[in-house]
């Protein structure tokens, strides 16, 4: 079956709409370059958008840029370019991780931008058995395990990986009959990235590290994945609740569930919160799931955990102890914000009046005083108008420039 086949049957498989526009992650390499090809000749050029990111790490970065925009102009492919702004804070350890991040942030950001929910990304059958047997020399779990699905959906975002079933080997083949060029990037044979050593592993031996082997394995791993993600999702439809914008409680035998089921639910309900925000690492949860019943508040990542006679409340973190975080930096100007805890008793009852929210998450939430007189208050980046205003919370309060936060 020709690389062109496969890719057919991998878009076939995610059912992408037949007149959808999507965004392509284009380094310029030949995985990447390969597959925005591919995709001309199997959807057209007016249904493609390229991103390319520059991690401005090497000094010819910048002509590989313009390089990759010119071979976009050729095929008559949109594309933008985005560039890493480090100059003053180069990462000095975990650059791959760093620059991965920021990556991303550069992707979904120009997608939101330009209306565009599907992500195709140029990840082989190869990538899948390094990524295997990266993960699986760091001891991760099935879920660390099932490595780089073909489709995966991550709040209003699809990724789409539809070389999934190529390899490397043959992706050069079909580019070289073509006759394109593409962009080798050093860092991908430098050993001192652990990925890059397993990959030498892999074409030394491969009658030891067989890839379609892997891939397979990792296929078998991602059908039991996705069934225990069912049975988390259906815990989580009977058993959790969302009772107020940015909070969800968990009845207390969550405690109890198994290890896999318990951290399925946890990241359904993280991502739900803080979508962009990184997934503490599994020992770290089950750590705090277990702890937080004696210590009765954690702080886990981007969100907080509070234990109480009833549930265990699960709440989005927008504040970080002296400044009020918002999402939406364009409205910063119309709002001022207060800390709960600074609020007189009387005003804080007024405020949460018929509203179920335990006292140790209300005295960390800060609230929104806008114009127009409201009152909000802000979890998880949303804006929840209580039953009040600020004319109606007490006449004789009247706060003074230390009650509020800088925006």
């Amino acid at each position: 079956m020709t690389v062109l086949s496969l890719l057919k049957k991998s878009l076939s498989t995610a059912h992408l709409d037949d007149n959808a526009k999507c965004a392509v992650a284009l380094s310029g390499g030949g995985d990447s370059l390969a597959l925005l090809h591919l995709l001309v000749e199997a959807l057209g050029a007016e249904r493609i958008y390229a991103l390319h990111f520059n991690h401005r790490l090497r000094p010819e970065s910048d002509q590989e840029a313009v390089w990759v925009e010119d071979v976009c102009n050729q095929l008559g492919v949109a594309c933008t370019v985005g560039a890493w702004q480090h100059d003053n804070d180069k990462p000095l350890k975990n650059i791959q991780a760093h620059a991965r991040k920021a990556r991303y942030a550069f992707l979904l950001s120009q997608m939101e931008a330009l209306s565009l929910s599907t992500l195709m990304l140029g990840h082989t059958c190869d990538d899948v058995a390094e990524t295997f047997l990266e993960r699986l020399s760091r001891g991760s779990g099935l879920k660390g395990l099932a490595v780089l699905p073909l489709i995966r959906t991550t709040g209003q975002f699809t990724f789409i990986r539809p070389l999934r079933d190529c390899m490397r080997i043959e992706l050069r083949a079909y580019l070289a009959e073509k006759k394109y060029t593409w962009l080798d990037d050093p860092s991908n044979n430098n050993p001192a990235f652990k990925r890059i050593r397993w990959r030498e592993h892999v074409q030394t031996y491969p009658d030891l590290f067989d890839t379609q082997t892997i891939a397979a394995t990792v296929n078998a791993l991602s059908d039991a994945d996705n069934l225990l993600d069912e049975l988390a999702a259906d815990w989580q439809a009977r058993a959790v609740k969302n009772v107020f914008a940015g909070v969800y409680t968990l009845p207390h035998n969550y405690a109890e569930l198994r290890d896999e089921l318990k951290i399925r639910v946890f990241t359904q309900l993280y991502t739900t919160l803080v979508p962009m925000a990184d997934r503490p690492r599994t020992p770290k949860i089950l750590s705090a799931i277990s702890d937080v019943a004696q210590q009765k508040h954690i702080q886990l990542g981007a969100v907080d955990l509070y234990q109480t006679d009833e549930c265990l409340y699960m709440a989005a973190g927008c504040f970080d102890g002296t400044r009020y975080l918002t999402w939406d930096t364009e409205k910063t100007e119309d709002l001022r914000c207060v800390r709960a805890s600074s609020l007189p008793a009387k005003v804080r009852q007024r405020l949460f009046k018929g509203v179920d929210v335990p006292q140790s998450i209300r005295m960390r939430m800060p609230f929104w005083l806008d114009k127009k007189d409201a009152v909000k208050v802000a979890l998880g980046g949303c804006g929840l108008e209580l039953p009040t205003t600020c004319k109606e919370i007490d006449a004789k309060w009247r706060p003074n420039a230390l009650h509020f936060l800088a925006t």
